[in-house]
Order: structure tokens, then C-alpha cells, then sequence
């Protein structure tokens, strides 16, 4: 089973000191199999860097933690930025330099994992390229798709407009910046793939022989684009500095706020400034303000005990639903992006409400998730929920068990009322692979799969003639879904109680391997028959 924090390990170190367009220059095959920084020469440092990706990758460490990190890295290295290039995107220690570095190496293994995945899936053979969150400047991704089609002779591309391509076209290359078939295709990249079934590929003409009848493509560049015609991403700085714009989604708001700060400060009521200040205090406040909400972009976070009780409120109002108030600081806050929580974290930040208008779609996924998560598995392909359904369960830090503790067990029901179907599903379980290996595989195409670390509960799962229970110890993917169950409310509240369910997601497209092919049988005495398998994720 291929993942993401592997892929990162196996990376070599390289000191070469190239730039940007320097590294462009080099075969593809060898920039993925490197770890590197445009500029950077030192060993230590780049092994700072590539452990504290590696970790993210591997749910270990979030975002912030790994800034943290690698700042207190940096200052044991000696390192110091010049004095021209300090919090810029030279800098080392700037948090646009590390979310470059770190944001980009995780991604693109998460896409190489994501790809192996598929690779093995042969019912679903095609590729669908989909824009996974909003952003504010767009590329034209309609006009790139067009011309690397072109560039390779529609090889294995789908015409008429639409995003579609076998898994093996060659245009997953062409069109990415960093010259690998899998996401992100450029720096800052939202634009992501989601598997196409087989009847799909077939009707789009994916499996049709190149010839001379075969249609040329009639849709203008600049009129295709990809689904609902989304915008796409920001043009993301890359460590050089080329194209530099608002990497950040909560930066965006955040810097938003400082333009609208005059303004919107004008217009307070008296009994909100409690006393008008003097015309050059005013103007003092007001620059203090700004430079607060330009540190809140950088930094994440900011202290409010510098300021007084009338700025600290502005403060807080001004930032309500992209910040909060934390042990006397302003913490940025992200309730619609792609930022890691904790379980117990996650529900308090996607249900925040405040004043910047933007509404709470992770919640609302959240809610339909938890009140029956077969609409969303078994929904279309192309349907917007499941990216935000994806992206929010990739968001939960995962919990992580080496077995060794029966504790933390978790279970999952498999419920049938025909025999057949029944004894198909164990088949499937059981039958072994050319390594005498046998896996119980969730259902193709599922965003997630439902567990639960309390057995009585999925006792009342399996209340159909036939059940199939399984137990897992072993496992790195699981989310816990407690800390939604607390804050977001649900119709399965009243029954289920809040947060002592132990209801957890697994990714839908994790196949877990079968620990033992001697499963307990138990027949109970109203007649059902109740088949248990121990499986773990390998």
C-alpha cells in the first residue's frame, strides 16, 4: 500500500543550490526522486524540511507545528536571512517560504499516493481534472488542457469540452508544471483528479483507434473549462518569487479586512468607540489595527495584550468567522479550506460563524455525511459535494493505533438480508492475490467508510438474517468524527448521544488486508448468522 509520508522518505536530499528555472531544466524522473529547495545548499536544513513534510504527510504534525519546528531548526543552524530579504519569499524562516516548500512536496505526494491507488483500479481506467476549492485569481485551465491535448495528438483525451483523460494519457504530464501525471499540476494548484468508470471512458470514446474519421474537437479553448466553471487557483509564488499573488485562502480574507478596516471604522457608533479619540490617536489606531491584521496574514496568530480593550474588541470584530480568541490571542482560522485539526478540533472550526458572509459548507457536508453517507458515496462523480466531502475528511488529523492497545479496536458492519449477496461479499474478502494476500476493499468510487470503536453499537448494525463484522487494530487512516458529532447538529443526535459513539471515517479508496482467513462464525438465537473477520491497514 503506497503513502504519501513514504513517498517523501525515500526522496534524496540534493544540495545543489539551483534556481527554480534551473530545476526545470532536469529531467522530471529525477526531480521527483529529489528533495530539494531552489537556492539551498545545506544538508541540514533540507533534512529539516523534508522530515517536517514527511510528518504532515504523515499526520503527524500539522501545518503550524511543523513552522515551529523548522523555525527552531533554522536558529540551531545558525541560519540568518540578509536583511533585504527578511519575511520575504528568500527568507527561510518566512511562513510564505515554508508553506511553499511544505504545502507543494505534500501535495505532490498525496497525489502520487492517490494515483498508485487508482492505477489499480482497473473498472475505473479514466482520469476527471476538477477544480477542488475556490479561489480568486483564475488560470486558464480551459486554454492549458486545449493545448497539451493538441500538443500530443488527443492521445487518450476526451473531446467535445470535457476534463476527461485515461489514467496512462500522456496529457497528465503535459499539462503539469512539474512534469509528474498526478496533482497539483503547478505551485498553489486546487485542481485535482476524481476516477471515471469504464462506461464513462467507453462513451466518451477513450478506447476508439486514432484514425482519419476521428472528429476534431469544436469546443473554442477559452469557452471549456472545468466543472461548473469554477474559477481556478491563485497564481502561487514559487521559491524564486515568479508570479507572486495571495497564496493563502484565510490571507486573502484577512488582507480584505485591512482595506475595508478604514472604512468600516468610520461608521462605528459612539457607544462602540465608547469615546471619540483625539484626530492623531485615531490615526495612530488605526495603523496599529492594520499592521495587526497584515501580522495576522503572516504569522497565523497574534497577541492582543499590546493593545487596549476598545482595539482589542475592533479586533475581534473585524476578524469574527477568520479568526478567534485564544489565551489572549487572535488565531486565524480556516472553516472551508484544507487546513489539519485535530478530531476534537475540527467541528469548533468549520461550524464558525461571523461576519465575513461565507457560508459554512463544510458543515452542511459535514451534516449529510453524518445523517447517511451514502448519498454522497454513491453520488455522481462530478457532484461538488464530494470534493468538499473529500477535502474535509482529509483535514482531520488521523488517529493512529500499532495494535497494541484493545482499546482502541475499531469495528465496521456488513448487513445483508439475502444469502447470496452474503456469501459474494465473504468471496470477495477471502479470495487471496498473487502475494496470498486476501483484502476487504470498500465500495468504488466511496469518499469515506463508516467505523465505529463501539462494538455494541455496530451490534445494532448488523440487525439484518446475515452480517459480515469486521475488527481492525492496526491502522494510520482513521478520523475520528466525534468533534463534528459535537458541533454540528445532526437527526442522529437524539439516538446515538453526542460524541460517545466512537463513530470514525476510514478513506473510501484504503483496501485494509485480511489478518486471518480463519473468521468466528456465531449463529445467534434469533437465527442470525453473524460472520467476523480481523483486517488491518498494512
Amino acid at each position: 500500500m503506497p503513502y504519501a509520508s513514504d513517498f517523501i522518505e525515500d526522496k534524496q536530499v540534493d544540495t545543489t543550490a539551483q534556481s527554480t528555472a534551473d530545476w526545470d531544466m532536469v529531467d522530471a524522473q529525477i526531480r521527483e526522486r529529489a528533495f530539494f529547495m531552489a537556492g539551498v545548499s545545506n544538508a541540514r536544513i533540507l533534512q529539516e524540511f523534508k522530515d517536517a513534510a514527511r510528518d504532515i504527510a504523515a499526520g503527524k504534525l500539522t501545518t503550524n507545528e511543523a513552522r515551529k519546528r523548522l523555525r527552531a531548526a533554522l536558529r540551531e543552524a545558525g541560519y540568518e536571512p540578509a536583511e533585504d530579504e527578511r519575511g520575504g519569499i528568500h527568507d527561510l524562516s518566512s511562513r510564505r517560504r515554508m508553506e511553499v516548500t511544505l504545502e507543494t512536496n505534500v501535495a505532490l505526494a498525496r497525489g502520487w499516493m492517490q494515483r498508485e491507488q487508482m492505477k489499480r483500479d482497473k473498472s475505473q481506467p479514466g482520469l476527471r481534472l476538477f477544480r477542488a476549492r475556490q479561489v480568486r485569481v483564475p488560470r486558464n485551465w480551459a486554454q492549458r488542457w486545449g493545448e497539451a491535448a493538441a500538443r500530443i495528438g488527443w492521445e487518450g483525451v476526451a473531446r467535445g469540452g470535457e476534463f476527461v483523460a485515461l489514467i496512462d494519457s500522456p496529457i497528465w504530464v503535459e499539462i503539469s508544471r512539474f512534469g509528474v501525471p498526478y496533482p497539483p499540476f503547478d505551485f498553489g494548484s486546487q485542481m485535482r483528479v476524481k476516477a471515471v468508470p469504464y462506461e464513462e471512458c467507453e462513451k466518451l470514446g477513450l478506447f476508439d483507434e486514432p484514425g482519419e474519421d476521428t472528429p476534431a474537437d469544436d469546443t473554442p479553448a477559452d469557452e471549456a473549462a472545468p466543472e461548473d466553471d469554477a474559477p481556478e487557483e491563485s497564481e502561487l509564488t514559487t521559491e524564486d518569487g515568479e508570479n507572486v499573488d495571495d497564496y493563502f485562502h484565510e490571507a486573502e480574507q484577512a488582507e480584505d479586512l485591512v482595506d475595508w478596516f478604514a472604512e468600516r471604522s468610520r461608521k462605528l457608533p459612539p457607544q462602540e468607540a465608547h469615546a471619540a479619540p483625539a484626530p492623531g490617536k485615531a490615526r495612530h489606531d488605526m495603523e496599529r489595527v492594520k499592521q495587526a491584521l497584515e501580522s495576522l496574514n503572516e504569522n497565523v496568530s497574534i497577541s492582543l495584550r499590546p493593545f487596549s480593550p476598545d482595539i482589542r474588541k475592533l479586533l475581534i470584530e473585524l476578524t469574527r468567522g477568520i479568526a478567534r480568541e485564544e489565551n489572549g490571542q487572535l488565531v486565524m482560522i480556516d472553516k472551508n479550506g484544507s487546513r489539519p485539526y485535530p478530531w476534537d478540533e475540527i467541528g469548533k472550526i468549520i461550524t464558525a460563524k461571523g461576519a465575513d458572509g461565507v457560508p459554512n459548507l463544510q458543515e452542511d457536508i459535514a451534516r449529510q455525511m453524518i445523517n447517511d453517507s451514502g448519498q454522497i458515496n454513491k453520488s455522481a462523480p462530478n457532484d461538488p459535494r464530494r470534493a468538499v466531502a473529500e477535502t474535509l475528511r482529509d483535514r482531520i488529523i488521523p488517529t493512529v493505533s500499532d495494535g497494541s492497545n484493545p482499546k482502541m479496536t475499531i469495528h465496521r458492519a456488513l448487513s445483508f438480508s439475502d444469502v447470496n449477496d452474503f456469501q459474494k461479499a465473504v468471496q470477495s474478502i477471502l479470495t487471496v492475490d498473487e502475494n496470498n494476500h486476501s483484502w476487504y476493499r470498500p465500495r468504488n468510487g466511496f469518499v469515506v467508510d463508516s467505523w465505529n470503536n463501539n462494538r455494541a453499537t455496530i451490534c445494532r448494525y448488523a440487525s439484518k438474517r446475515y452480517s459480515i463484522i469486521l475488527h481492525m487494530k492496526k491502522y494510520r487512516s482513521r478520523r475520528r468524527i466525534d468533534g463534528l458529532y459535537k458541533y454540528v447538529k445532526t437527526d442522529k443526535q437524539p439516538p446515538l448521544g453526542i460524541s460517545s459513539e466512537g463513530e470514525s471515517w476510514m478513506p473510501g479508496d484504503i483496501p485494509l488486508r485480511v489478518v486471518s482467513r480463519h473468521p468466528k462464525i456465531t449463529r445467534t438465537e434469533d437465527g442470525r448468522v453473524i460472520y467476523e473477520i480481523w483486517v488491518e491497514e498494512p
